[in-house]
């Protein structure tokens, strides 16, 4: 049995999709590899972005063994911003917790 990715119909109309036939090695022709633009094809700017695999009552093993999505949404975060108050607790707890471990560990 070839390793590799194998998808369904449904799946290649909605990403981009790298696949190999499965009685192929990876290192065989690549049979898919295109890219698609979700948000036009769905017609919104939400999408999940996922893997699934059914074979019915067969076997097939499924791997993904590479992939990528890219999004030209500008996630930015600011590098001056102070953490949250929250962020600093919950270092300061664990900090805390390690020190109080090791003095425990060495008897001291």
């Amino acid at each position: 049995m070839g390793r590799g990715l194998s998808t369904g119909p449904e799946a290649a109309k909605l990403g981009g999709v790298e696949g190999f036939d499965s009685r192929q090695s990876p290192s065989d022709k690549l049979i898919t590899n295109f890219n698609i633009d979700i948000g036009s094809a769905l017609g919104t700017n939400d999408a999940f972005v996922g893997f699934t695999a059914a074979t019915g009552s067969g076997y097939q093993n499924h791997d993904i063994l590479n992939w990528r999505l890219a999004s030209d949404t500008s996630i930015t975060t600011d590098p001056g911003r102070l953490p949250e108050p929250a962020d600093l607790a919950l270092l300061s707890l664990a900090g805390v917790t390690a020190l109080a471990a090791s003095r425990r560990r060495r008897g001291g």
